[in-house]
Parts: structure tokens; sequence; C-alpha cells
């Protein structure tokens, strides 16, 4: 979990490279900044301090078209600016600490498009509510890691092309990795070991080191170095990344599925209590002489086995008395309203003469 937190680190100072606070202010009732009617003075005199004659990013249509009528400030909400949006909602207590009010589920989604793309590609199976803030930042630091990658293939592709050009190796499908060990093979032959030649096949691994001597002047040596080193880095960091990635995910499934079992069982037991409630006024009535239908519990007894079905049949694996406690509620409730109904019918009987 330390490189979790180291990444989580370089993160948040990543962050300020892209995004500054420019100004912070506190409205105690929102309604009365902006509404229906327009803007208070306080949000105008701030928007225009902050940005002079600039396009106005706003996470809220609604919001768009209030401004550019009241202030004649030009806005922009669109599906980028909501991806923003949602990466500044979720690190508002990094970004603005003088925040001390946290945003409510409705206004803040747990997932955003670019975060679910990103988690697909990696094979991560993610609910939206099992995101929290371990999973967004160990997925931002794997995407950084392809980032950084990425940086280093317009020179290594052209690599690639000087291979071709000198040996005749076709370059064409192998990945950064292999073609920036090519090149370090190329540039320092005698330090070439066992496990990079396994990367190339028999003719290849012959001709980056017999050609090596008409490269020179071709490459730069100590760039080619660089380059590999820097590949390897960010390979064994992204291995690490992706790892940890694989811890979170699974306690983030382990806590929404104990999540969801307690919230299933919460209300398994609310119709359990509403079934022996309805048992309890039937047996009242019943006592009383009353007149009453024995199908009131039944159809609370249906409600509570329905719901045994759906909250025992994916709970294979508990033990037998679990998985026998709401059949053995609802035959007691079933034999209650067979009996209820028998003392209301020789009640009917004993009024009349005749069986109804």
């Amino acid at each position: 979990m330390r490189s979790l937190f180291n990444c989580l680190f370089l993160a948040h100072s990543f962050l300020y490279q892209i995004i500054c606070l420019e100004e912070f202010k506190t409205f105690e009732d929102k309604s009365s900044a902006i509404n229906d009617t327009g803007v208070n003075s306080e949000l105008t005199d701030m928007i225009r301090r902050c940005c002079p004659w600039q396009m106005l990013a706003v996470g809220n249509l609604k919001y768009k078209r209030i401004i550019e009528t009241s202030l004649d400030v030009p806005c922009l909400c669109n599906e980028i600016v909501m991806e923003v949006m949602w990466g500044l909602k979720n690190l508002m207590h990094v970004l603005v600490p003088e925040e001390k009010l946290k945003l409510k589920k409705q206004d803040r989604l747990p997932m955003s498009y670019g975060l679910k793309k990103l988690l697909d590609r990696y094979g991560f199976d993610v609910k939206p509510r099992m995101i929290n803030e371990e999973i967004v930042v160990g997925s931002c630091v794997v995407h950084d890691s392809d980032f950084c990658e990425k940086k280093l293939s317009t020179t290594l592709s052209e690599g690639g092309h000087l291979l071709q050009e000198v040996s005749g190796i076709n370059s064409e499908g192998w990945d950064l990795m292999k073609l920036a060990t090519a090149l370090k093979i190329i540039a320092y032959p005698p330090r070439t070991t066992t496990a990079e030649t396994e990367l190339f096949t028999e003719h290849e691994i012959s001709k980056l080191l017999m050609d090596a001597h008409k490269y020179e002047g071709k490459i730069a040596k100590g760039g080619c170095l660089e380059i590999y080193k820097q590949m390897v880095e960010i390979r064994d960091f992204r291995a690490r990344a992706k790892k940890t990635m694989v811890f979170l995910v699974k306690e983030a499934e382990r806590a929404y599925e104990a999540k969801r079992r307690a919230t299933r069982k919460k209300l398994y037991m609310k119709l359990v209590k509403e079934a022996q409630s309805s048992k309890r006024r039937a047996k009242k009535k019943s006592c009383s002489n009353e007149n009453y239908s024995p199908y009131e519990v039944l159809e609370s007894v249906s409600k509570v086995m329905k719901f045994a079905e759906l909250w025992v049949a994916p709970n294979a694996s508990a033990n037998a008395k679990q998985k026998q406690q709401p059949a053995d509620v609802a035959d007691r409730l079933s034999d209650h309203c067979a009996t209820a109904g028998g003392k209301r019918g020789q009640n009917e009987t004993s009024k009349d003469g005749s069986t109804t």
C-alpha cells in the first residue's frame, strides 16, 4: 500500500501543474447566489474578476443559461466539461481545503465516462457504487504510466525505421519495450543479457550484434540507454500499479457485497416484522369475533417468501439454518392463517346455523 500512497502524493502534486485555485467564496444560501432571476452581486463580481473576457466552464446547463442571460458571459457545458467537473468535485478536498462541506451523492457522479473506459480497457469490472478514491487514483497511475510510455513512442518509432534502413529488420508489430531493447543492444553490444536476447529470433539478434558498428554516428548511445532504462521503469511501475489495482478492486467488491447483504437482510427483517404485525392484528380480530380475511396475513407471507427466494439464493454457501429461517417463518404464519380461517368459519356457522 505504500506505493499507492506515494502515487497519491504524486498525483496530487501533478494536479497543481494543470489547475490552480483563483478564488474561493462561501455562499450560505446557494439559491440566493444564483437562481432563475439571475446572479447576485457577490457572485457577479467574482466571475467578472476571475474570468475577464474568457469563456466560463460550467457544470450545469441551467447555470449556463442563467449566467449567459444575466451577465452576457459566454459559457461552455458539454461532455468534456462534465468529465473535468467530475474530477474537480472528487478532488475538492485537495483543491479547496477551506471547503469543509462534502458534496451530496446526487451532486457527485460515482463514475465518469473516461474512468469507465479506462477500467474496461484494463479488464477491471467495477460497478459505479464500488468506486472510491483509491481506485480513482490507482487508475490514474496506470493511465499515467501509459502516457509516459506513449511520449517515448515517436523516438522509438524513428529507431524502428533506422533498423529497417541499416539492418533490414522489419520492426512492424513490435511493442515499444522490444524496440527500446533493440536500440540498447545496438548501442552497447557487450552489455546484452540472455533475457534480452530471448525477445528476438536468432536471425534478429545476430543482425543486431553484427551490424552494431554500422550505427556509429546515426544514434546517440547514451540516449538509447536512457530510453531503455525509462521503459524498464515504466513497465515495472505499471505492473506494480496493476497489482495494487487488483487488490483495491477485490477490497471494493468485498465491501460492496457486504453492504448489499446488509441491505437485503435489513429489508427481509422489515418484511418479517410486517408479517408478524399482520399476524398479531389477525389474532386480535379473531379473538374479538370481528370479520377479517386471513388473506391479509397471506399477503404479508407471500412478500416474505418472495424476498426469501432472492435473499437466500445468492448465498448458497450459507449454512442450512440460515437457508431455512425465511421458510420457517413463512410456514408458521401460513399455519396461523389456516387456523384463523377455521375459527372464522366456526363463528359464522354458529351465527346463522349454516356453513359459509
